[in-house]
């Protein structure tokens, strides 16, 4: 997979989408995979960190708000 997005820093976490799709949260201090959310759309946008939480949208528009360790708080669309 790759990866055309920046990077997000949110608490201890890292937040990331790839163009295959997948969005990501690495735990900062091990790089071990905490959460790993198949979108199923490219993801090209970096993640915007406000309130605790991350928001980032895939390339069909599809809007998501997740909690500092991935979990899915909302989708849009």
């Amino acid at each position: 997979c790759n990866n055309v997005s920046s990077p997000a820093v949110l608490g201890k976490y890292l937040h990331f989408g790839t163009t295959a799709g997948y969005y990501y949260v690495l735990d900062r201090s091990t790089g071990k995979p905490i959460r790993e959310l198949d979108c199923g759309e490219p993801i090209f946008t970096s993640p915007a960190v406000g309130n605790g939480r991350a928001y980032f949208v895939t390339l069909g528009a599809q809007a998501y708000c997740v909690e500092a360790d991935g979990a899915v708080r909302w989708t849009w669309d």
